[in-house]
């Protein structure tokens, strides 16, 4: 993290801070770790990059501590993450600080479209579940995006368990991962 990094992450690091890696990118195996915030307008700034040859928190941990050397009263809101534990707990064992975890968009709607292919038996309401869902996940007006969910539960309850399906690991922990974040 660079001195210009610093300071957006003081500025904007309160409100959310969005971790992710690449993965299998390269011939050596390494990750590239890169931690983002955003600004007023939504962008996203990546204030701080981690080389690694995997992500376990035993590896995030220094890397944490030293943002914190440089950030010592760091805290966010929300934490946006990958589908793993690893950096919601290296987060939180550094910063003492128990941020809203939120999935990335790309992992929910992963999980929700392993979980429509599993209980979902017909190949119709298959497609027609994931065009709505993409519909609900791209829509930006939070009430339309809210009646866009009433609609899809409302329509599809009579056919399987809807809430089956959006359930996740991260709402069993009184998490929310559909929305904006």
């Amino acid at each position: 993290m660079n001195d210009e990094q610093e300071k957006l992450f003081e500025l904007y690091g309160s409100s959310c801070v969005t971790i992710d890696s690449t993965h299998g990118t390269n011939q050596y195996g390494f990750e590239l770790t890169t931690l983002m915030v955003h600004d007023e307008n939504y962008e996203g700034l990546p204030v701080a990059t981690l080389f690694s040859s995997r992500t376990g928190s035993d590896i995030l941990l220094p890397f944490f501590e030293n943002i914190k050397k440089r950030i010592p009263t760091l805290k966010t809101a929300i934490l946006m993450t990958d589908d793993t534990n690893a950096f919601v707990n290296a987060w939180e064992m550094t910063f003492s600080d128990k941020p809203v975890h939120l999935l990335c968009i790309w992992h929910v709607n992963k999980n929700i479209n392993r979980n429509i292919n599993v209980k979902v038996k017909n190949s119709d309401n298959k497609s027609i579940m994931k065009a709505e869902i993409k519909d609900i996940f791209t829509e930006i007006d939070e009430t339309t995006f809210n009646v866009l969910v009433e609609k899809f539960v409302e329509k599809f309850a009579l056919l399987c368990n809807i809430s089956k399906i959006l359930t996740t690991k991260e709402q069993k922990n009184g998490h929310i991962v559909i929305g904006k974040a």
